[in-house]
């Protein structure tokens, strides 16, 4: 072989040579790309943003109406956990802003702003075309606790789900029941849309309730303030036991007072 048929061999080997080496360098890149990315996702805002929330399956539980539930709900709703303050329109005409009592239940819209989107406190109310009405009982269950709406999307932290979560099985059932009793109101409200990239953020923050709930001891202050989405109200008086008996007025709110007073 001559001296020339080399050098033409190895001029041709050496392009090939070098595209071996390239493609074997972009994918080592890609690799460190890929577990660099990884790691960050996981440690930072997790994958489901990216996969979806964590849902348990709908039940077909239904919960059973009773005196005690009624008005145990009811105490939920519209003094504990403040309920009322953010799923009514408000008089803002009236100090306070209390709450408007004849459309009790019906939603309004809480927030519209571009960094946020539009947040809306949908109507509970049992009507048919704008509200409840064709709600099941887990359906309200699972939004309440666990913070996936009825339609399966997750729920702005807004509703403070997160609290909610640690509420013992008796009382969702009492507030369940307090809301299947409310008169239906028809108000049609706009859906709640929110911004990119919050829409995919909260995300992460739905966690299923699949074990029983038990209330906390009347004397763990700290854990019925953590059940309670007004905690500053729950952390200034005595915890109550679960109601059987009449309601305890001193603990709901002036404009409430004056309702259940009057009818």
């Amino acid at each position: 072989m001559t001296s020339k048929t080399t050098s033409l061999i190895a001029a041709t080997d050496s392009p090939s040579q070098a595209g071996k080496k390239l493609r074997k360098g972009l994918l080592i890149g890609v690799m460190l790309v890929t577990v660099f990315l990884v790691a960050g996702i996981s440690m930072t805002i997790g994958w489901r943003p990216i996969i979806g929330a964590k849902a348990r399956p709908l039940t077909s539980r239904n919960f059973e109406r009773s005196p005690q539930r009624l008005e145990r709900g009811g105490y939920i709703f519209m003094g504990l956990s403040g309920c009322v303050h953010c799923h009514s329109p408000l008089e803002g005409s009236q100090r306070g802003f209390p709450p408007v009592m004849s459309l009790m239940g019906s939603g309004q819209v809480l927030v519209e702003e571009a960094s946020l989107g539009r947040i809306v406190a949908p109507n509970l109310t049992p009507d048919i075309q704008t509200g409840s009405g064709t709600w099941t009982d887990d359906q309200l269950a699972r939004a309440i606790r666990e913070g996936i709406g009825h339609d399966g999307r997750t729920l702005f932290p807004m509703m403070p789900y997160q609290n909610f979560r640690s509420m013992s099985d008796e009382d969702l059932a009492s507030v369940v029941v307090f809301l299947r009793s409310l008169s239906p109101i028809r108000h049609e409200l706009p859906k709640t849309t929110v911004a990119f990239p919050v829409k995919y953020l909260i995300k992460g923050l739905p966690q299923p309730v699949t074990s029983p709930v038990s209330a906390p001891l009347a004397s763990d202050r700290v854990q019925w303030a953590n059940t309670s989405c007004s905690s500053q109200i729950a952390l200034t008086v005595t915890p109550p036991a679960v109601h059987t008996g009449s309601l305890s007025l001193a603990w709901i709110l002036p404009a409430e007072r004056r309702l259940l007073r009057t009818g």
